[in-house]
């Protein structure tokens, strides 16, 4: 049997605009100026256009309001109208109204009369009037006077053509009311919108989940950070023209401190990025995906249901425990950055400009860290052996592919709490099963030049560990290079569209100081001079760096076109890195020592 229709169609005069709540958050993809001329075009003509997708709700004081669902873009557009007509009509009619301007300037004797002036005298009551005015600070009323019938004209005949160019007098609204339950307003927003430009679960959330009202708390730091990262997102979205906010007050922001659950979500990402960089990305997509994923993990709700978040017990459960979820937050990230950032860095001489290795992370595997130390209380043993765990159980399970595919599947076997299927970090991983999946890895590598992301991240995890864990690199920036050169395995192969060498793999790889490897160009570090020799030495020691002799022979196998023999060199090299980066994470000492 079919459900009962849960919306009525309904119209609502201009003049009750008003009653339309335009969201704060709803969509960064806006209309530029052109589409916003073609909207009022389309009034200017009398055609039909879109409807509103509202709900009707009250306020506190029981008076019917609409909150807007779907149709920022036309509604805001027409406020704009509303507010700036002559605007609108000067862009639409510039021929008419460069004409008039032109007349108007010759009357009053003000050559260098600007639109802007214009629009804003004829957005006044009295525009003759301010003319007149204009005239007599420079002197040139008594030449206006004799036109003032003209000035008159003119005015009059602008101020209508503009009043008159879109008929706001009969004009309708067309809307569509959803009275429905509001649970099912992001599945209403998603169906309206699946003709036209794709919409992600977090945009559409940010449209269902305006009324959703969080109150933060005074006394947490964590909550002026949110706060502030809710205005940041707001202030770099009107200085970039992507919306205008109506209505967003910041000191009201800051005196209110109420924020809704979309905000909530987006903003908590922010605040994770900014505590735990080495993991957290910073796009805003990674920020929407770490937040929501959070606020999951906190109420039990799986990562692939997320919009129960705004059902009535989740969102109380946030509303209510808010402080204690931010003061988790803030616990596992500065655990994991601990851990992780300076793992993941990569050297510069400023701190400032911290860069991490990230070709091995993955949103959910982060996720599940959170949800594995979630429960579990600080400076225990269990807190203390799952955090060391971590990190090998982060290279493993990259080297596995585990957070591919069905990762929301396999981060909810971590959230805390009794499971059917139950997963967590406090089995130590054994260390030969970590050694064979790298050396897999390194047997089913591929000749390639350039380097991968994963490459990247785990020579970084390697150098971090081994020759540049300690402080000597201070003060220089680091670049990735090749130990082989680029430029002799680019010389040596004949087809470079088919590579034959494996120069972008591990084994072909390490950090160097940035200076250094300018000086050196295509040289090895043998052939360096005899002062960077020196003061590098650490480098040649720690990093398994080839010899003089096996530059030779490198030389030689290049020359011969040994393709086979110099790939086996360079996987030797690279399972020597394996065995001691395995060492490093476990703490034993390497096997050059």
């Amino acid at each position: 049997m079919a459900n009962q229709v849960q919306y009525r169609y309904d119209s609502l005069p201009v003049t009750d605009i008003d009653k339309i709540s335009l969201p704060k958050y709803q969509r960064g993809l806006v209309w530029n100026k052109k589409k916003k001329q073609d909207f009022i075009q389309t009034l200017h003509e009398g055609f039909p256009f879109g409807t509103f997708l509202v709900y009707e709700d009250s306020n506190d004081e029981g008076v019917k309001e609409y909150i807007l669902i779907d149709g920022q873009q036309r509604l805001s557009t027409l406020k704009q109208y509303l507010d700036d007509k002559f605007g609108y009509w000067r862009d639409l009619n510039s021929e008419r109204f460069l004409s008039c301007l032109n007349a108007v300037s010759e009357i009053i004797d003000v050559p260098d009369f600007s639109e802007n002036v214009f629009i804003d005298i004829l957005n006044k009551e009295d525009c003759y009037y301010e003319l007149q005015k204009i005239a007599r600070a420079k002197g040139n009323y008594e030449k206006a006077s004799e036109q003032m019938d003209d000035l008159y004209r003119i005015c009059k005949e602008i101020k209508h053509e503009a009043n008159q160019y879109v008929d706001t007098k009969h004009l309708k609204l067309p809307v569509i009311v959803f009275n429905g339950n509001k649970s099912d307003l992001p599945k209403v927003f998603a169906n309206l919108n699946k003709g036209g430009t794709p919409l992600n679960k977090y945009e559409i959330w940010g449209a269902a989940w305006v009324t959703n009202t969080i109150n933060l708390p005074r006394n947490l730091d964590l909550c002026d950070e949110i706060l502030d990262e809710v205005k940041t997102y707001y202030d770099q979205k009107q200085d970039s023209s992507e919306f205008e906010i109506i209505g967003l007050s910041t000191d009201e922001l800051y005196e209110q401190r109420s924020i809704n659950l979309s905000e909530l979500g987006f903003a908590l990402g922010r605040v994770i990025q900014k505590k735990l960089p080495s993991l957290g990305g910073n796009t805003e997509a990674l920020a929407n995906e770490l937040g929501f994923g959070v606020l999951g993990i906190a109420t039990g709700v799986h990562n692939k249901e997320l919009e129960k978040l705004a059902e009535e017990k989740n969102f109380q459960k946030i509303n209510n425990e808010l402080p204690d979820i931010l003061q988790k937050v803030k616990e596992v990230c500065h655990t994991l950055s601990r851990v992780f950032n300076p793992l993941l860095l990569v050297k510069k001489a400023s701190e400032s400009s911290n860069e991490y290795a990230t070709g091995l992370n993955a949103t959910y595997k982060t996720l599940s860290y959170f949800s594995a130390l979630w429960s579990l209380k600080p400076g225990t043993q269990n807190y203390i052996d799952t955090t060391g765990n971590i990190p090998k159980y982060y290279l493993y399970h990259a080297l596995l592919g585990i957070w591919g595919g069905h990762g929301d599947q396999t981060l909810y076997k971590y959230y805390p709490g009794e499971k059917t299927a139950k997963s967590d970090y406090l089995t130590a991983l054994d260390e030969n099963e970590l050694f064979n999946a790298l050396i897999t890895r390194v047997n089913q590598t591929e000749p390639c030049i350039n380097f991968t992301g994963d490459v990247k991240a785990i020579v970084t995890i390697h150098a971090n560990l081994t020759y540049l864990a300690a402080d000597l690199h201070q003060g220089e920036d680091f670049e990735l290079e090749h130990i082989i050169a680029k430029k002799h395995i680019d010389a040596a192969e004949q087809n470079q569209n088919s590579r034959q060498i494996k120069g972008g793999v591990i084994g072909n790889c390490m950090w160097l100081p940035k200076n250094l490897n300018l000086r050196k160009k295509d040289k090895n570090l043998h052939e360096v001079n005899e002062s960077d020799q020196k003061k590098y030495s650490y480098l040649l020691e720690g990093s398994r760096y080839s010899t003089v002799d096996d530059f030779s022979q490198i030389e030689k196998y290049l020359k011969d076109e040994c393709y086979e023999q110099l790939n086996d060199f360079i996987s030797n090299r690279e399972v020597c890195i394996m065995e001691d980066l395995v060492d490093a994470l476990y703490k034993k000492k390497s096997s050059q020592e």
